[in-house]
């Protein structure tokens, strides 16, 4: 092939919106290499954009299953240095496709279906640690978010499909046991699923609920951070440090501190350790009056795309990322904050114990059109690719 060229409106406390777990948040899928290419689905074609191929695409294929049958992939996730990428398919809804990066060629597919007990469509699903897709792997470890359930996932792409379907249907029986972990059904459908550098595991369900664990195969969360429970999570993400939590509604954006100190002076995480009295206010990030006006827009008109911290390249000396920035969209505006000034902010409202609406100086950026993803590149805090209906932009910050 030749290259070429609104969730619904609700009050911090206000009424449950009931939503999908079908109805990603994304409205392309895509994802970024080690390299900084990316890989960003229209319809059932796969485009490759350079960083230096000024938005034209230099490469496409089609999405395909193992029978050749195309496909419009909901989610993109790279795999094994990027030489291999996961696709989650829309139509066989339990579905994940491990394809070659370079060919397109369908390798290996899972189902869920395949599992005792665990026949629910795939929502979505992360790597079990927080860039373990830039790491050389043979076999594919992923935390699955399945209806109200997480389940561990670990498959070979290189054993025949047949025998594929034999050794995850076993699971039960050996030492690889099928570890799940079962949210309570009032909680509804996962909307979003993230992991620390270390493997903790943050998920967003319907009923407003951010839920840490430190892994799955336990009955409860080790943490619940619940105080606007009832709004719906568009997404979540979580530092490489698990220190912090954000997560993204139609509004606003929370941010949470989950680093503490617990009784017996030992420095934890909400991961690792229930916070109890230790858990700390939630801050909630809208868009200042000013910008909303530079924008030409009113409040009520803001409809927030998942937010995502940067990727780098910062490093402290245990080799985690520091974060610097926060990028979300609205519209055809990608709207980035400064995570630096967003912690001086949380300081103010770790001191006075008490959720704080905070209406946060922006940088505004208008694109050319609505914007449908975006993430940051690699080993940068400041160029953001963005796809968008009908153009492709990376931005320095």
């Amino acid at each position: 092939m030749e290259p070429g060229e609104e969730s619904p409106e609700t009050s911090p406390r206000g009424k449950v919106s009931v939503q999908s777990a079908m109805d990603s948040p994304y409205k392309t899928a895509m994802d970024i290499t080690r390299d900084n290419r990316a890989f960003v689905s229209k319809g059932d074609e796969i485009r490759l954009h350079t960083p230096t191929d000024g938005g034209k695409f230099t490469q496409a294929y089609r999405a395909r299953l193992k029978d050749d049958t195309t496909f419009s992939p909901r989610k993109i996730s790279m795999h094994d240095q990027s030489r291999k990428m996961l696709m989650l398919t829309p139509d066989k809804k339990n579905m994940v496709v491990f394809t070659d990066t370079e060919t397109g060629k369908a390798l290996s597919q899972f189902s869920l279906d395949l599992m005792k007990d665990v026949a629910s469509p795939i929502a979505t699903f992360v790597h079990d640690k927080k860039f373990g897709r830039l790491s050389q792997a043979d076999t594919v470890k992923l935390k699955v978010a399945t209806g109200h359930q997480l389940v561990d996932v670990e498959f070979d792409p290189r054993v025949k499909e047949s025998e594929q379907a034999a050794v995850i249907q076993n699971l039960d029986d050996d030492k690889k046991s099928l570890t799940r972990t079962e949210l309570p059904k009032k909680a509804g459908a996962i909307r979003d699923v993230a992991t620390t550098s270390e493997g903790g595991i943050v998920a967003a369900s319907a009923d407003g609920v951010v839920r840490l664990y430190s892994e799955l195969g336990k009955k409860k969360a080790t943490t619940e951070l619940n105080q606007y429970s009832g709004v719906p999570i568009l997404g979540v993400d979580v530092s490489s440090d698990g220190h912090w939590v954000l997560y993204t509604t139609a509004k606003y954006l929370g941010l949470v501190n989950v680093a503490f100190k617990s009784d017996k002076g030992v420095h934890t995480t909400g991961f690792d350790t229930t916070m109890g009295k230790h858990k700390k206010p939630v801050m909630l990030i809208r868009l200042s009056d000013k910008d909303l006006a530079d924008m030409g827009i009113s409040e009520d008109e803001v409809s927030f795309g998942p937010a995502r911290f940067d990727n780098g390249p910062s490093l402290d000396v245990s080799g985690t990322i520091v974060e610097k920035y926060v990028v979300t969209s609205t519209g055809n505006f990608t709207v980035q904050w400064n995570m630096r000034h967003l912690e001086s902010d949380y300081a103010h409202v770790e001191k006075a114990e008490a959720d704080f609406l905070q209406k946060a100086k922006a940088q505004i950026y208008r694109q050319s059109d609505r914007v449908l993803n975006q993430l940051f590149d690699f080993d940068s805090s400041y160029a953001v690719v963005t796809a968008m209906e009908s153009d492709f932009k990376r931005i320095k910050i």
